[in-house]
């Protein structure tokens, strides 16, 4: 990098960190001088993306990681911890770096000791200690919950993930295999299904572009809810899942770029409207039309990714007659508007 490479070396520290390739010589030095600060120097993690609390000494905001930012700081020790309590988010233990080649480690150190904080706050909630046959039980009651659409199975998975992050405490890609074993494990039944494929895959990058143990939780989460759709009414062996489920399920995705109303899905299941509204609620825990703005809403994700379309021809291409109807909808399920949602994941 004769020009120093500002992107190239963020790529290098990016892969350092998590036992990548180690840094060139003295490249660390030469980082931190170009960011205006000296050696030696304090180190910590912090929780999301913060740029340094103000004050008179140097520092800088290293984000290389989604959803961390390393700080290095001047000054003295009293003077860093001052800083700190103004950042409103959890940090690990203050690490000193006395040496350039002594800064990686410290950043290293600073990041455990901040998931050991993050794994505390987990199991002050729950401090049992549990075994593999508890996690996999876990995990199976999980699994069947999530592909019936049962309404409880949130909190199935939020139970067996809490369980793996304790088991797993330290090895976060451990907790990555685990969260990958139990998306395996839902679709796998599943031979083919149309739109399967993105929510998969962008669950997965969603997975191992997750460095924070506490973010965890929220991420599978969000991943299952994505999937959900496209797993109820797959197939016919699954328990606590009605034909007529099932066959609205299959109506609803077929149809879902289309004008459709409950009587069009009832009509379709030879039944009466309220009849498939009470019986279609109380198994998936969402109303069909619910259910139907969140297979539109996948299929808006997927455009608003894979292309360059706009927002109004998203909507439109989506199913919905109105860009303020789809950005309400969509907000509503994602918690994003579109574009954000496009920025973060695009």
């Amino acid at each position: 990098m004769t020009d120093f490479d500002i992107n190239a070396s963020d790529r290098l520290i990016r892969e350092a960190v998590y036992g990548g390739p180690a840094l060139p010589p003295g490249h660390a030095g030469e980082r931190l001088r170009r960011e205006g600060v000296r050696l030696p120097a304090w180190v910590v993690a912090a929780r999301g993306h913060h740029a340094p609390p103000a004050g008179r000494a140097a520092a800088w905001a290293c984000r290389v990681h989604p959803g961390l930012t390393y700080l290095t700081f001047n000054g003295s020790l009293d003077s860093v911890k001052r800083r700190l309590k103004r950042l409103s988010t959890r940090t690990g233990d203050i690490k000193k770096a006395a040496a350039s080649d002594e800064w990686l480690r410290a950043l290293q150190q600073a990041i455990v000791s901040l998931r050991r904080q993050e794994l505390k706050a987990i199991s002050e909630q729950d401090g049992e200690r549990y075994t593999f046959a508890d996690e996999n039980q876990t995990q199976m009651i999980a699994v069947e919950k999530v592909r019936r659409g049962d309404p409880d199975w949130p909190e199935a998975i939020r139970v067996w993930i809490e369980i793996v992050l304790l088991r797993h405490q330290q090895r976060l890609d451990d907790v990555r295999r685990k969260v990958i074993e139990l998306l395996t494990r839902l679709t796998r039944s599943i031979d083919r299904a149309r739109g399967l494929g993105f929510p998969f895959g962008l669950g997965m990058r969603r997975v191992y572009e997750t460095f924070a143990f506490s973010d965890m939780p929220q991420v599978v989460d969000s991943v299952v809810q994505d999937l959900m759709p496209h797993l109820i009414g797959q197939s016919a062996d699954i328990p606590g899942c009605s034909p007529l489920t099932r066959d609205a399920m299959r109506f609803l995705r077929r149809h879902k770029l289309e004008p459709v109303s409950l009587a069009d899905v009832a009509a379709a299941a030879h039944v009466s409207a309220p009849h498939l509204a009470r019986r279609f609620k109380r198994e998936t825990g969402r109303t069909v039309t619910d259910m139907l703005h969140v297979l539109r809403v996948g299929h808006a994700k997927q455009l608003l990714i894979e292309t360059d379309h706009t927002v109004l021809t998203v909507a439109l291409a989506s199913g919905f007659d109105s860009p303020e109807h789809f950005h309400r909808i969509f907000k509503r399920v994602t918690g994003l508007t579109p574009r954000r949602y496009r920025l973060a994941y695009g």
